[in-house]
Formats: C-alpha cells, sequence, structure tokens
C-alpha cells in the first residue's frame, strides 16, 4: 500500500511539474536582477539586500529547511529527505556577477522586461539558474513533497572571483561531515539551439597566470634606446601568439554555434596575453614592461606543456636575458567526469526529455565554475544549464545587452522539478 502511495504521488507531481506561479516566478528573478551583486565590489549592503530577497521570494524554504551561510556571501540550503542512507543531489549557482557599464546596454542592466526578454547581468550567469532551482524546491514543498534523498541547494556568492569563501568552504565544511553527493549539478554548458546539440561538461580546464617581466633600456622619450623593453616585448608576443597552432577553428571564445562546439580553445591549451603596462607617462621609455597571460590548461596535462614552450621561446637570441616569468596556479584542471555512472544517464535522459530531439554530447568546460572544488566528494561533477541558446545568445555571458527569454526561465524551472523527481524516486 505504500509503495501504491508514493507511486500516485510522484504521478502526481510529474503531471503537476509544469504547474507553478508564472508570474511570481518572473518576480522573483526580476527582483533578483535588480540587486547589484558584482563580485569585484563586495558590496556588503547589496549582498545582504539580495539574500533578503531570497527570503522573501521563497519563504517555505527558509522556513523549512536547514540552512549555513559561508564566507560573507554564499549558502547552503539543504532539503530533507526521507530515506538517510540515499546519498544527495547537489545543484550549485551562484550570484554574483561581473561588473557592467550602463552606458553601453540599450535596456537597463539591473533588470528591465522587453518583448518577453528580462535584461540584465546575471540573467545568463547565473542568477536565472540560482532562482530557477529555488523556484523548483518551493514549488515542490507546496505539493508536500518529500524526496527519499536530501538535496542540497548550494549558492556561490563568489564564483566570479575564483569561489574560495564559497564554494571553497562548503566543499570542505561537506567532507568534514562526510557527505558525498550522487550527482553535483553545476553551470558552464548548455543547449545550442541551432543544432539541437546539448553539451554536458565533464571536466573543467586549469586557469594560470603567467606575469611576465621584460626588461630594456629606459629614459627619457627624447633620446629614445634602440634597445627599449618595448623592442623585446613585440617579439615575445609575436612567438607567443606564434606558439598556438591555428585551424580554422582557432577561435578562443567561438561565436558560432559550430564553433562553439569544435573550437579550438575545447580540444587545446590556449594562452592569452590580457594585460601590459609600462610607462606611466608619455614621455618616458620604461626600463621593464609587464604582461600578463591567461593560460588554460586541459585535463591530465601539466603546466610544465606550456612552460617548456616559453623557455624555449625566451632563450632565443632576440630575448635572452630580457624575459623573466612566474607562474600563478588557479586551478587545477579538472578530473574527467564518469559518462557510464547511471546518474549521468539520468541526467542526460532528463534533458533529452526536456528538450526534445536534441542530441547530448560530452566535452571539456572552458571556462571556470565553482563544480571543479567538487571532486573530493565524487565523481559526478557535471556542468549543463538547462537553456536552449541561439548564437546571439551565445555571446552574451559576460557582455552587454544580457537577458534570457521568459518562457527559456520557465524551461529551467520544469527541468529542475523534473530531476528533483527523478532523483527522489
Amino acid at each position: 500500500m505504500k509503495h501504491i502511495l508514493v507511486c500516485i504521488l510522484l504521478l502526481f507531481l510529474s503531471n503537476a511539474a509544469f504547474a507553478f506561479d508564472q508570474q511570481t516566478a518572473v518576480n522573483n528573478l526580476l527582483g533578483g536582477i535588480k540587486i547589484k551583486t558584482i563580485a569585484q565590489e563586495k558590496d556588503n549592503d547589496s549582498f545582504l539586500l539580495f539574500k533578503n530577497h531570497l527570503k522573501k521570494s521563497y519563504p517555505l524554504i527558509f522556513k523549512n529547511c536547514e540552512k549555513k551561510s559561508f564566507g560573507d556571501y554564499s549558502l547552503l540550503i539543504k532539503v530533507q529527505g526521507c530515506e538517510n542512507k540515499k546519498q544527495p543531489i547537489f545543484l550549485l549557482g551562484h550570484f554574483d556577477t561581473v561588473g557592467f557599464n550602463s552606458d553601453e546596454w540599450k535596456y537597463s542592466p539591473l533588470g528591465e522586461i522587453v518583448n518577453n526578454k528580462i535584461y540584465g547581468r546575471g540573467t545568463l550567469d547565473d542568477k536565472s539558474s540560482t532562482f530557477a532551482m529555488l523556484e523548483a524546491v518551493e514549488d515542490l514543498l507546496k505539493n508536500n513533497y518529500t524526496p527519499k534523498n536530501d538535496i542540497y541547494i548550494l549558492l556561490g556568492g563568489d564564483e566570479e572571483t575564483g569561489g574560495k569563501l564559497g564554494a571553497g568552504n562548503i566543499v570542505s565544511f561537506l567532507a568534514e561531515k562526510n557527505i558525498k553527493p550522487r550527482l553535483v549539478l553545476d553551470e558552464g554548458e548548455f543547449i545550442i539551439k541551432q543544432k539541437n546539440i546539448g553539451i554536458i561538461g565533464v571536466s573543467e580546464k586549469g586557469i594560470y597566470k603567467i606575469r611576465f617581466e621584460v626588461k630594456g633600456d629606459g629614459g627619457h622619450a627624447a633620446y629614445p634606446s634602440f634597445n627599449s623593453p618595448y623592442k623585446y616585448t613585440g617579439e615575445l608576443l609575436k612567438q607567443l601568439e606564434g606558439s598556438q597552432k591555428p585551424t580554422k577553428t582557432n577561435i578562443l571564445f567561438s561565436r558560432t554555434q559550430s564553433e562553439f562546439i569544435e573550437s579550438y580553445a575545447r580540444k587545446n591549451n590556449t594562452l592569452a596575453v590580457t594585460m601590459i603596462s609600462g610607462s606611466d607617462f608619455s614621455n618616458q621609455v620604461p626600463s621593464v614592461i609587464k604582461i600578463v597571460a591567461d593560460v588554460r590548461l586541459l585535463p591530465n596535462q601539466d603546466i610544465s606543456t606550456i612552460t617548456d614552450k616559453i623557455d624555449k621561446i625566451i632563450s632565443a637570441k632576440d630575448l635572452k636575458g630580457h624575459v623573466s616569468y612566474k607562474v600563478e596556479e588557479l586551478t587545477k584542471p579538472s578530473p574527467v567526469s564518469k559518462t557510464d555512472s547511471a546518474e549521468y544517464s539520468l541526467l542526460k535522459n532528463t534533458i533529452i526529455e526536456s528538450f526534445p530531439n536534441t542530441t547530448v554530447k560530452n566535452a571539456c568546460t572552458i571556462g571556470g565554475t565553482d563544480s571543479s572544488k567538487y571532486y573530493i566528494l565524487t565523481n559526478n561533477v557535471y556542468r549543463f544549464l538547462p537553456l536552449s541558446l541561439n548564437d546571439e545568445q551565445i555571446k552574451l555571458f559576460h557582455n552587454k545587452d544580457e537577458y534570457i527569454e521568459i518562457n527559456q526561465y520557465f524551461n529551467m524551472i520544469k527541468f529542475y522539478k523534473k530531476l528533483l523527481v527523478k532523483f527522489g524516486e
């Protein structure tokens, strides 16, 4: 009899999986977008305002679920399951964002609805998934649903600056309590709309900074030396760029759907020069030029793959004695997640059910996410946002005019509800 009642409840929830208050869901997300939570600014008042907005928006979660804060901003929410022996599911999100220049946006970067689209910083990365997860859980609680397994919603407040205080401390806490999940799901990939290809990120590149110093003769610009550091800087940049093998898809941030899937950056280590500084005065030639390069390293590779090439470049005749460098490790390359597990299959099938005619492929995620820190707890770590994005939207991560279509947001909520019910069976 108990088994029959459980089956009836799951059938009810399955049929009701799409039934939620759509207007409230939109208002909750829009309210969160309107609160500026820029990671680099660390505005305590704004982050506190945001967390209070979550409490008002999701009263059942904040009344009935266990909560714990980490760092200044990050949050662990635990939905208690009814069977202690079941491993939990971890849903990851983050509500900090990168900055923006309001003058560059055609609509407000702090939330504006135009033509059934919600514009604003964080609508794609990553407030939409944060709110969609919470909407899904809140609605399941309204339906008196109790999963067999615990559900953890783990929300970072510093993902854009490395996640050390947020995800780093959350993982340490979970490891100390020996809480090991069946599955970890985070942002990082999505569905390529035109080709109906859903990408699951099963690994993540390591991130390193390389700081170069290029030395030469400095002095007054009125009588410059022929051996200024700019002479050697030009040669160094030329050699660094040339060290990456060009292909038809040698595009660091691919701009079309086919390039995004098969881009050079997904399959190769990359080095991109991002910062150059010399003199602060227009009439002074510096004696030292400082250069910063961003390096992304594939799983199962060592940073020596890159530094061996650099050593060869700077030991050549034209640069010898003029260039030095230091390597800073931000994150190591992640392990490669399992793709033959029941958890992976369940995630894959949920994607196909939620987005019919979608072909699912695995890939190495180019950008960094909080999920890479969770491998000490499980190898079932995956990166997928339930979003079907067109060419235009693919360009909008960390860019001006970021937006999500309202129907896309509704589909996110439906996906998370379906996934949680499946895992709770």
